[in-house]
């Protein structure tokens, strides 16, 4: 066999050896690579969005919590319009998961129309009134003839029922912080704000000797995540860490600065 015969056979079984080589990379890499979920949030607001252009809020830290516990998914959470969201879920084409709403929210009470993570926060919202003059909230009969700060496009079970019977007039804004700014210039008797957003923005704008909080709230509930059924396999990833967040450290050293 001449020189010339024994280099191509040898330049041939490396070409063999090198494709395989690239080949059981390739699968390797498809292999460990992350299926990308999408997490929708609507709540523009602190502390779970406080900047939707840079990723800042508690919203974005979930996503980045459940990338570092667990591989099969890649998550990223995207701020969407609530109308825009209802649209998408009406139709059956929200094509990823919905954060920090209650199943009381979407008309889901048994929790049958989707799947529903366990509580990853617990929230109320809070009837507010300015220090000077304080408002003890008694169900929404006792806000007749009040003036109501509320928020655009968001709905106060029991409240609006009486807004649409003239009882109560509500004013509308683009934001809890602003409902804030209503009362504390007196254009509005009351307001209603989550005691989540409080908490984040009291401290902030100093601000905490400003306004009476009632002992009675809205409404108190639990903030989930909302999972069409067709994304079962999240479900089973995420729900058992949703089940243990409350006590996980690493949760709360993402979170500690949100208080």
């Amino acid at each position: 066999m001449s020189n010339h015969r024994v280099y191509f056979k040898g330049k041939l079984v490396f070409k063999i050896i090198l494709l395989n080589f690239l080949v059981f990379c390739f699968f390797q890499v498809k292999a460990t690579e992350r299926i990308e979920v999408k997490i929708y949030a609507y709540h523009l607001k602190p502390p779970f969005i406080i900047d939707k252009n840079k990723g800042v809020g508690l919203y974005y830290d979930f996503s980045r919590y459940l990338n570092l516990i667990q591989k099969q998914f890649h998550f990223k959470t995207i701020f969407m319009p609530r109308k825009r969201i209802e649209l998408l879920i009406n139709n059956e084409k929200l094509e990823g998961i919905l954060i920090g709403v209650s199943p009381i929210w979407f008309k889901d009470k048994n929790q049958t129309r989707f799947l529903w993570t366990h509580s990853i926060f617990d929230d109320q919202d809070e009837i507010v009134s300015s220090i000077k003059t304080p408002f003890d909230f008694q169900g929404p009969q006792s806000l007749s003839g009040k003036t109501l700060a509320g928020v655009l496009g968001f709905s106060y079970f029991g409240i609006d029922e009486w807004v649409n019977k003239g009882e109560i007039k509500r004013d509308d804004t683009i934001g809890e912080k602003q409902v804030l700014l209503k009362i504390l210039h007196q254009r509005a008797d009351v307001g209603i704000v989550s005691r989540s957003t409080l908490n984040y923005i009291l401290p902030k704008e100093g601000w905490k000797n400003k306004f009476y909080i009632s002992p009675l709230p809205h409404d108190i509930y639990q903030r989930k995540i909302l999972i069409p059924h067709k994304y079962h396999s999240v479900y089973q990833a995420i729900n058992p860490i949703t089940k243990n967040m409350a006590s996980d450290e690493q949760w709360l050293s993402l979170t500690k600065h949100y208080q």
